[in-house]
């Protein structure tokens, strides 16, 4: 009894029936990595805010700015950089200690492995996986500004600062903790009219920036004090204020 084999044409259609199948599977099975993805820094986020009520109702209602173990507005510190992604070792050690939280909470899921190995680096301060808007001082002068001091508002006069202290104004209009997004200060001529929705991954710097896919930004998570999270795309950004090295957007 003879068995017949599968002809060279036969074997070449289910070929193609398997790779036409991956196509339509891979951007699906993609896409859903990216969703679950968004969904896990909501979380971070949201675990974030729960902890800065924590600590405000332990301290007169503010909100931790740059150390944790001093009371605003009477403290002063010099250990933090002017990036919305600076923050005092100190607010690092109180999430890990104090608070009890895991090491990758504090970092999107889409950063770099060689982001969430840092601890101390060659700063006074850590390079936090978020960005964080509650203000903190650096020498004289507080980040994020409130109002145009050595850096550019896009917003107008509004004031793009985080709430210092539970029910103060800014936290209905301002979030307290968004996805690090930060544009190369060089890549942009007019901060006024940029666009992130069309602006190109070459923009970003890259290790510090998330949610990027496929050469664009894809949106950004933001933290509101009230708990609750929101994903806002790209054309519902905006640069927010230049610091040494780069515009820092929500």
């Amino acid at each position: 009894m003879r068995h017949r084999a599968f002809t060279l044409v036969e074997l070449l259609v289910v070929i193609g029936i398997i790779a036409v199948l991956l196509g339509i599977l891979l951007p699906t099975i993609a896409g859903s990595r990216r969703s679950a993805v968004r969904v896990q820094c909501a979380s971070n986020l949201r675990q974030q805010v729960m902890t800065m009520h924590v600590y405000a109702n332990e301290h007169r209602g503010f909100l931790p700015r740059y150390d944790p173990f001093l009371l605003p507005p009477a403290a002063t510190s010099t250990d933090t950089g002017a990036n919305s992604i600076d923050l005092a070792n100190a607010w690092y050690d109180a999430m890990l200690t104090r608070y009890k939280q895991p090491h990758d909470l504090l970092f999107c899921p889409d950063a770099t492995d060689e982001l969430k190995s840092r601890k101390y680096n060659l700063f006074s301060y850590i390079i936090a996986g978020y960005s964080h808007w509650v203000p903190r001082r650096d020498a004289d002068l507080m980040y994020p500004p409130a109002e145009t001091v050595g850096a550019y508002l896009v917003n107008g006069s509004d004031p793009i600062q985080g709430p210092v202290r539970l029910g103060d104004r800014l936290a209905k209009t301002n979030p307290v903790l968004s996805d690090s997004v930060l544009v190369i200060k060089e890549r942009v001529v007019d901060p006024t009219s940029y666009n992130l929705a069309t602006a190109p991954q070459s923009d970003f710097q890259i290790d510090l920036s998330h949610h990027l896919h496929r050469g664009r930004l894809t949106g950004a998570n933001l933290a509101w004090i009230d708990g609750h999270v929101e994903w806002r795309p790209p054309r519902e950004l905006k640069l927010r204020y230049l610091s040494q090295n780069s515009w820092n957007c929500w």
